[in-house]
């Protein structure tokens, strides 16, 4: 089932990585750096994904060597630039946690080790929606040329 979600994620999110930029011929620039131009719906939008390791901190995590509780990490991300300066993005972020516990847990496996510790192991999800505040469009207006932006943003999760 996990498998079949994770599938439909990126097949779904696929679809809008077609739809990131307006033509050539729809372009609108303006000699007003702070004038606001809005786009078409389906203008603008993004996906992002990455990978990497986490490890979590836990109350007797600190029993197990770094390496044994590295874990698989995941952020996938669909969003959209409403203005060149305003955007919003849903995110889902997680996979694994690994550590060690001082009881039998339901996540915990059977046998403990030489001190009297569990490993544990579970699985962890974030999914958050988030503002993206553009401040160096929203103050040096747009421009395509700029090597880097800076894109604070403030959100909720579950």
């Amino acid at each position: 089932m996990k498998k079949l979600a994770l599938f439909l994620a990126f097949v779904l999110m696929a679809g809008f990585a077609f739809a990131q930029a307006p033509a050539e011929e729809e372009v609108v620039y303006s000699t007003d750096k702070h004038k606001v131009v809005t786009n078409h719906f389906w203008d603008n939008w993004f996906v992002t994904a990455g990978g990497g390791v986490q490890i979590y901190f836990g109350e007797s995590d600190t029993y197990g060597s770094i390496g044994k509780r590295l874990a698989p990490a995941l952020d996938i991300s669909v969003g959209k630039w409403i203005t060149p300066a305003v955007g919003v993005r849903l995110q889902y972020s997680g996979l694994q946690a690994k550590g060690w516990t001082h009881g039998l847990l339901p996540y915990s496996d059977g046998q403990p080790d030489s001190k009297g510790y569990y490993k544990e192991k579970f699985n962890t999800m974030n999914i958050h929606g988030d503002f993206l505040w553009n401040i160096s469009n929203a103050i040096g207006g747009e421009r395509i040329d700029r090597f880097w932006n800076f894109v604070p943003y403030a959100g909720f999760g579950f």
